[in-house]
């Protein structure tokens, strides 16, 4: 109502204005005209005065047979001109003063206010009304009461539980700390929401790690940061003989990757995770390595001479021993961790498995390819059990005893591939090893490259719990030996 009243008043206010202005305009005008013009009749015309539509004066010469009915209608003629002029102008202000006002009120109105959003939709309750409202700047609302109760309430809750989502995931998140580590820390969930076959799992990978960590870490001559929090011995460490900075730095390398493992896994199964369980990294005949590279040689049919010149290997005499013993490894790793993955249960402990994978098939990898461009020297020697210290190929002995790097290669992917239900191959050649899925002779005769083993889809091997054991045992089916004298450690009652 007052809106209406205030645009009524300001019409005819308006209006007023520009009737003011007109008839102002029309004095003006009328003032401003010059002297009464001096009308210079003959004997025959009238000298007629009138004023013209300015309301000047002005003279009219008219006939002298006009009457002067035909003068006054002329008069008149001209002031209702005057007058229809004036009366046009005074409308057309009051025209333009309306508009202009119009115009200077929607100007203001969009400058000043908020633009609306749609209609808004009410969810209300059945035993609850729609209001609907507008507010100070025009803009259509609806009120629920109850419903902006609950919907507050809601939001309260689901922040509650988002903020416990995070906590939770905040606790269980372990970081990893090691000089280069290759690895990042995986989510995981917590201990207690662990089922006991993931535990079980869990711990099989963590005593496979302690293997890797133990050999790589005295290798390079560290100490296991986590050496004061768990009790199995470890026979053997010794540092390794490097003539190349590339592949001690590359050792480095490898040893943190392995050391972060262990770690993670620890934090990871609290304390449920497994003890570090008597190991043995000694090379020579008496050594785990020793005796894996001899019995590498009987599973190769090697004769006894080379047989004899394995048992007497050792990972810390040279680079190329180096190499030769973490192939031993890295390779069960990869086979390891993908044999495993279908048997979590939990996909988080999953993605924290195909991490660790990821890590041991580029350490195999490149381990592979240093050993396939080294094919060809001389790896071990009957007369002085070892080849050169640096691997350059420069074997001695008469040769008749000599074993190349592939042979050996291939003797340890036999071995593997016995033990493993055939899932092996060596790096050069078309050798599946028995298991009629995959190319390759593996005798080392063949120096076409072998690098990836893969099936005969291209997918890489996945073995068993118990075909890893095999390895790490040294005999099928056996319950320690080899690399773990006493067995792993842990409770494997729910592993399949």
């Amino acid at each position: 109502t007052r809106a209406t009243t205030r645009a009524t008043t300001t019409r005819a206010t308006t209006t007023s204005r520009a009737t003011t202005r007109a008839t102002t305009r029309a004095t003006e005008a009328a003032s401003s005209c010059g002297p009464v013009p001096t009308c210079r009749c003959d004997e025959t015309h009238t000298r007629t005065y009138y004023r013209d539509g300015n309301g000047c004066w002005q003279c009219y010469c008219a006939g002298a047979s006009e009457s002067s009915t035909t003068r006054a209608t002329t008069t008149t003629r001209a002031t209702t001109r005057a007058t229809t002029r004036a009366t046009t102008t005074s409308t057309r202000h009051t025209t333009t003063s309306r508009t202009t006002t119009r115009t200077t009120t929607r100007a203001t109105t969009r400058s000043t206010a908020p633009a609306c959003e749609p209609m808004p939709v009410c969810h209300c309750d059945e035993n609850e009304s729609v209001k609907k409202y507008q507010d100070s700047n025009g803009c259509w609302r609806c009120r629920c009461e109850a419903m902006q109760t609950t919907t507050t309430t809601t939001r309260h809750t689901t922040t509650s539980r988002t903020t416990t989502r995070a906590t939770t995931t905040t606790r269980h998140t372990t970081m990893t700390s090691s000089p280069c580590p290759t690895t990042t820390t995986t989510p995981s969930g917590p201990t207690e929401e662990m089922t006991e076959r993931d535990i079980a799992l869990l711990n099989y990978i963590l005593n496979i790690e302690y293997l890797e960590a133990e050999f790589y870490l005295a290798c390079v001559g560290r100490t296991p940061s986590y050496d004061d929090d768990v009790s199995g011995n470890v026979t053997g460490r010794q540092t390794c003989t490097f003539s190349s900075d590339d592949l001690r730095s590359m050792a480095e390398e490898i040893a943190s990757d392995e050391e972060a493992h262990v770690r993670f896994l620890r934090d990871l199964l609290g304390d449920r995770a497994a003890d570090r369980p008597n190991i043995n990294i000694a090379g020579g005949r008496n050594g785990s390595f020793g005796m894996a590279a001899a019995a590498a040689g009987r599973a190769a049919d090697l004769d006894d001479d080379q047989e004899d010149a394995l048992a007497d290997f050792s990972p810390y005499d040279s680079d190329l021993h180096f190499l030769l013993a973490a192939f031993m490894f890295e390779d069960v790793d990869v086979t390891a961790y993908l044999g495993a993955a279908p048997i979590f249960s939990d996909k988080d402990r999953l993605k924290a498995a195909a991490g660790f994978m990821a890590t041991e098939a580029y350490h195999a990898g490149a381990i592979r390819t240093l050993l396939y461009t080294m094919r060809d020297q001389i790896a071990a020697s009957h007369n002085s059990g070892s080849g050169s210290g640096s691997g350059s190929g420069s074997g001695s002995g008469d040769g008749s005893e000599d074993i190349t790097v592939a042979e050996v290669v291939a003797a340890i992917s036999k071995l593997r591939a016995d033990l493993g239900n055939g899932k092996d191959q060596s790096i050069t050649g078309d050798d599946d090893n028995g298991s009629g899925s995959g190319s390759g002779s593996g005798n080392g005769d063949n120096n076409s490259a072998n690098i990836v083993p893969t099936d005969s889809h291209g997918s890489a091997y996945a073995r068993t719990p118990r075909e890893v054991l095999n390895f790490f045992y040294g005999e099928e089916d056996a319950e320690k030996g080899l690399f773990f004298p006493t067995g792993i450690s842990g409770n494997y009652t729910y592993l399949p």
